[in-house]
């Protein structure tokens, strides 16, 4: 029983972090997935935004932090 509660417990993680996602605009959620789930480079990545990589960057970072919000907040970890 064990093994079935991590299993539960894993699943609904994945369920917050997908919701978590989800919430984000679709600038956010496009560089996050094109980048952890895609495995694009911030080059790649860059280059089809059309835009520089600090500016990537930038934009990675806020996408990330607001991710990281949204999540807590559905996990009810928020502070």
């Amino acid at each position: 029983t064990e093994m079935l509660c991590n299993q539960i417990e894993k699943e609904s993680k994945q369920d917050a972090f997908d919701q978590a996602l989800a919430k984000l605009p679709i600038e956010h959620r496009e560089i996050i997935v094109l980048s952890r789930f895609q495995q694009l480079s911030y080059q790649e990545i860059a280059e089809l935004l059309n835009c520089n990589i600090n500016t990537l960057k930038t934009r990675m970072r806020s996408a990330i932090e607001k991710l990281k919000f949204e999540y807590q907040t559905l996990v009810g970890e928020a502070v």
